[in-house]
């Protein structure tokens, strides 16, 4: 057992890198660019300037490198096992001050760039070149006095191809770009790099007063936000989903807080499916024909057929609406706004007025999305459960047992339920994944700040790194739960063995 337990842990590896390669390919050729959205939401820009945000956002999120960089860069993130990136290297506080004040001391560097931004720039630099902070600090400062020196920098940054440095496209200030665009091809960028390098030559020339300024402004569009694997330091680390593009935040900070309500929901779901289903299935099948055993077969079929998406918005409009039936669930949420200030347990205030409390309340509003996201999953196991308790209850060692005088509790419960329990399981391992894509659309429509919702705004305004991690988790659990019902097959069934 447990060299076969082994075995398919080893086997998740390669199917969880398939099933992110799939989605990662989805999001890469989907339509849309989550830039365009990120710069929507920034309000209105010159074109100039919308060109150079672009830009960084890009390189920021790494989504200016071909999508197999792109796909390896996020794989080294998550692995636990991987190199370091040049944004993960850390200072400490005394290199930061001691930069922060050479760059106040720097005058020209603070007429061209606020402090704040010019020592986000240097830190990255020197995490990019994986130099003390202190010394590429005044290397900058050095470096941005001489055009020379600083084009060499951009080289060394791979923000410019050494072979533009020798560009002959030498243009004055009104015949040249601003400042480099985000170019479509490669040709359109190396001939914008080209007219750049010609600017600044040029301004070379003629002791402009404006180079030092354009050389500043240069290394801040271009090299402040950069980030690469550093493949001489392999490390044991610890995992990283990465920043969400849209909501500038952890990953991990926004998964912890969704996925404890998606589980909330799936754990209060799958107790109740169970209950219910195998109580119903197991006495439907021993009294097949019966009433019990028709009503209950229609009242199945009549759940299965009922799309959950439907099913939200009527229990809404019936049960929690004002203008519906009765008025007895909220529609939204998991909590009243009060809820804060809610002792745990239901109380008595000081009018005498009984009140809920905090437990009361969660209940009441998470009532309609737990018999939203269960009733599917309770027909469908139902009905298996009768299967597999009448073809067992029919068998030998079951009118064996009623031969012996053993009861009809005794015998159905001990003897031929236990025998079918093989396919509850098998089944158990598809309703745990049922249920998580069920909950995408219950909380849609109950407002629930679960897992499902934020796939679902993820995918939208295509947050790559959200919907990767999602689908990393999703996948996971799935897995996990295809192993652990293999592991119950062998606990049930001792004719069960792996070895």
């Amino acid at each position: 057992m447990t060299t076969y337990i082994i075995r398919r842990i080893l086997l998740m590896i390669p199917t969880l890198l398939g099933i992110t390669v799939v989605v990662f390919s989805i999001m890469a050729f989907a339509p849309g660019d989550v830039t365009e959205m990120l710069l929507s939401a920034e309000g209105e820009m010159q074109p100039g300037e919308k060109q150079i945000r672009q830009a960084y956002l890009k390189r920021r999120y790494g989504l200016d490198k071909p999508l197999v960089v792109q796909y390896f860069r996020w794989l080294n993130k998550v692995s636990p096992v991987g190199f370091e990136t040049s944004s993960k290297v850390e200072f400490d506080q005394s290199e930061i001050d001691a930069a922060a004040a050479l760059l106040k001391q720097a005058t020209h560097i603070n007429d061209a760039i606020r402090e704040d931004e010019a020592l986000e720039t240097v830190i990255s630099i020197a995490g990019y070149l994986n130099d003390p902070l202190v010394e590429v600090t005044e290397r900058v400062i050095a470096d941005s006095k001489d055009a020379d020196k600083t084009l060499a920098l951009l080289v060394e940054l791979d923000v410019f191809d050494e072979a533009l440095l020798d560009s002959e496209a030498v243009k004055p200030p009104d015949e040249a770009p601003r400042l480099v665009k985000a170019s479509v091809t490669d040709e359109e960028r190396e001939a914008e790099y080209r007219l750049l390098v010609g600017h600044i030559k040029w301004l070379v020339a003629n002791d402009d007063e404006r180079l030092n300024k354009k050389l500043i402004e240069q290394l801040r569009n271009d090299a402040a936000g950069l980030d690469r694997v550093l493949f001489s330091k392999p490390m044991l680390k610890k995992p990283d989903l990465g920043e969400s593009f849209t909501k500038r935040r952890p990953v991990g900070d926004l998964l912890a807080e969704a996925i404890p309500i998606t589980l909330l929901l799936n754990l209060l779901s799958l107790p109740l499916v169970y209950a219910m289903a195998i109580g119903s299935g197991v006495y439907a099948a021993r009294l097949r024909g019966q009433a019990f055993d028709i009503m209950t077969g229609i009242a199945m079929l009549a759940l299965w057929s009922i799309p959950v998406i439907w099913a939200g918005v009527m229990l809404q409009g019936l049960f929690a609406n004002a203008d519906g039936w009765v008025r007895w669930f909220p529609t939204t949420g998991l909590h009243s706004l009060d809820a804060g200030d809610m002792p745990f347990l239901p109380f008595y205030d000081a009018n005498g007025d009984w009140q809920p409390g905090w437990l009361l309340d969660a209940i009441w509003h998470l009532f309609l999305p737990v018999i939203c996201l269960a009733y599917g999953g309770l027909a469908f196991v139902s009905k298996l459960a009768r299967g597999a308790v009448l073809e067992n209850i029919q068998a030998d060692y079951v009118r064996t047992a009623r031969a012996k005088g053993l009861t009809e509790r005794v015998v159905l419960w001990r003897h031929a339920f236990r025998n079918s329990l093989l396919p509850l399981i098998t089944v158990a391992a598809f309703v745990v994944p049922g249920l998580l894509s069920g909950s995408i659309i219950v909380e849609s429509i109950f407002g629930i700040e679960g897992m499902g919702k934020l796939a679902i705004e993820s995918i939208k305004f295509k947050d790559q790194e959200v919907v990767m991690a999602v689908t990393l988790i999703s996948g996971l659990l799935t897995l996990s739960a295809y192993l652990i019902a293999d592991i119950l097959y062998a606990f049930v069934d001792p004719r069960v063995a792996y070895e």
